[in-house]
């Protein structure tokens, strides 16, 4: 991004394409992993054309603003969903109705993560400068001192790159598989979510980096997008969903980096 495009927008695993090929395809439909990520790299492909043929560029000059400002929000909403289920903010709905219900407020992670999340808002407002890192260091020390079911397990620590029966995901692909009518819809899935969730992402994060022209436009918005999605189609050796602009680099422009 930064050599052909000359922005400091950094690419990186797209939250809702990783969830959705996680949790749909292989824990819902239960498509294996080469195969998962063999329509990755299918819908890599096709997101590069897309993007190279200008049909991205087109979609992102007439996309509304505020549904540019409304895909950035709700990719942070959806975000605070994922973290608020994992520590039992909201848990699973046991009874027919809405799949979502409130949990324990009384519980210690509960409380920390609401306290946590109002210290956040406050220095943000005042403008602290690492304001959201300070906070996550302090709620760290405080479980650990506080909470037995928080153990420290070390500073670093390599990631799994394998399955629970030992497979590696490193270089894992299918993409005969991937082309299998059953599972060429979650192929279009993947690349409409990609289209939208990634334009609407770089323009949110560009809009918070201030890199956009008096129009509106991100400036040599062509070349992002085309970088933006060529990475799509080099993420799969590395066991990864495909890559788009990264909300969290938010976080940095918001503290002056």
């Amino acid at each position: 991004m930064g050599l052909w495009a000359n922005l400091p927008l950094a690419i990186g695993c797209a939250i809702s394409l990783t969830a959705f090929t996680a949790f749909s395809l292989v824990l819902g439909q239960h498509i294996s992993v080469p195969v998962a990520l063999g329509a990755v790299f299918l819908m890599g492909v096709l997101f590069t054309v897309i993007s190279a043929t200008g049909i991205r560029s087109w979609i992102l000059r007439n996309l509304p603003h505020g549904v540019a400002h409304g895909t950035g929000i709700g990719i942070g909403l959806f975000l605070l969903l994922i973290a608020a289920n994992g520590v039992g903010l909201v848990i699973k709905n046991p009874l027919d109705g809405l799949p979502v219900a409130l949990g324990d407020f009384t519980t210690f992670p509960v409380m920390m993560s609401l306290v946590g999340l109002a210290v956040i808002i406050g220095l943000e407002k005042l403008k602290v400068p690492g304001g959201i890192l300070l906070t996550i260091i302090g709620i760290s020390i405080v479980g650990l001192i506080f909470d037995p079911n928080v153990h420290f397990s070390g500073v670093f620590a390599m990631p799994s790159l394998s399955d629970e029966n030992g497979n590696s995901l490193i270089g894992s692909l299918d993409i005969m598989g991937a082309l299998n009518p059953v599972v060429l819809p979650s192929v279009l899935a993947l690349v409409m979510t990609a289209v939208f969730d990634a334009t609407g992402t770089i323009r949110a994060v560009a809009g918070q980096a201030n890199l956009l022209d008096k129009d509106g436009q991100i400036i040599d918005g062509g070349k992002a997008l085309t970088t933006d999605s060529m990475s799509s189609v080099f993420f799969w050796p590395r066991g990864c969903s495909s890559g788009s602009g990264i909300h969290r680099v938010c976080g940095g422009y918001g503290g002056g980096r």
